[in-house]
């Protein structure tokens, strides 16, 4: 393809770049009842728009008229208009659309406007692709033109990217490179894979108060209590953590942390700009897939944090705890009934 047909096509496609909600869609639906003689007034403004060589505005009109009024004359107009303004894709698909309506066709159309298709297609080397689209009325947005149930679309012979998307369905998007002299792109749309909440955790019952043990008033003889022999030197220590766990649990904590902010940045930012664009534009797609890629690295940084954040917790409260060295503990009970702790013996120290 020329470079002077590339900005012809360019151009074209930006005359025609509906908004998402008002655009045209070329499926084959049903003609409107006296379409032609409510439509006639329109198709004359155009035809006085296409003579003045304004061919992107008469194809605008045509546009409207033909979600309006769909017709298969109509859609030679479109046809016809598209084909002077060098968007050779939309031509062919509003020519298309023209047959499979199954509505009267002008002569014009069927002979002096499909041979002058034909010729433009092929040079400018335009290449026919079958689409394989499930299921089979997916909205499909391809070489800037949005179309449903239509089986065949003119592409330039160049890397593409193509759209395609159903109620209920996961949307797909995929890069495919056209080349002659045939080209076929097949889309499986599946559905969304379901979303189980995560497990609500068993709670253990709250066990029962302590019963009180009541000591009834009586003298009984001290009972001593030796604690096992042990170096006076050392101390004795229950459950210490090594300082290493402690500071490794926090370092994945923080920079786990950071990682979530800083691809929850990148994430947020890639989904601005998707929605700055059309589906039909290529950066659509690459932006979508970037937001997915740091939506996921934002999630996972954050479960790693808040797990890394549970393990420093834990390995903190488990300090050393320093108990006595070896003495004598004395129980007793005196006369009132109490009952009394002696201790004897030294504490031991550390460094």
């Amino acid at each position: 393809m020329s470079v002077a047909g590339l900005v012809l096509a360019g151009a074209a496609l930006a005359a025609f770049a509906d908004g998402p909600d008002d655009r045209l869609v070329f499926e084959p639906t049903p003609e409107a009842k006296d379409a032609q003689k409510l439509g006639g007034s329109e198709v004359e403004k155009a035809q006085k728009l296409a003579k003045a060589k304004q061919f992107a505005d008469a194809a605008t009109l045509l546009e409207g008229l033909s979600k309006r009024l769909p017709a298969s004359v109509h859609d030679c107009n479109l046809a016809l208009a598209y084909l002077r303004a060098s968007a050779l894709t939309r031509a062919q698909l509003a020519w298309d659309l023209s047959g499979l309506r199954n509505g009267a066709r002008p002569k014009w159309c069927t002979g002096e406007v499909s041979t002058q298709l034909s010729e433009a297609l092929r040079a400018a080397k335009y290449v026919p692709t079958a689409l394989d689209i499930v299921p089979a009325d997916a909205l499909v947005e391809v070489g800037g033109a949005a179309l449903r149930n239509m089986r065949t679309v003119w592409l330039p012979a160049q890397p593409t990217t193509i759209t395609a998307s159903a109620p209920g369905k996961v949307t797909q998007t995929i890069n495919v490179t056209i080349a002659a002299p045939s080209a076929r792109i097949a889309i499986t749309l599946e559905a969304p894979r379901p979303v189980f909440a995560p497990d609500a955790g068993v709670v253990e019952p709250m066990a029962p108060p302590d019963a009180a043990v009541y000591v009834p008033p009586a003298s009984m003889p001290d009972a001593a209590v030796e604690t096992p022999p042990n170096d006076d030197n050392a101390l004795i220590r229950v459950g210490g953590a090594p300082v290493g766990y402690r500071v490794f649990s926090l370092g994945v904590a923080v920079l786990s942390f950071v990682a979530a902010g800083v691809t929850g940045y990148l994430a947020y930012d890639a989904k601005q700009s998707a929605n700055e664009r059309y589906k039909s534009d290529p950066e659509f797609a690459s932006k979508k897939d970037e937001y997915s890629s740091n939506a996921e690295w934002a999630v996972g940084t954050t479960v790693l944090g808040v797990v890394a954040t549970g393990v420093y917790v834990y390995f903190l409260t488990q300090g050393d705890k320093v108990i006595p060295k070896p003495g004598r503990i004395r129980v007793g009970v005196d006369g009132n009934g109490g009952i009394g702790i002696s201790y004897g013996g030294t504490f031991g120290g550390g460094k």
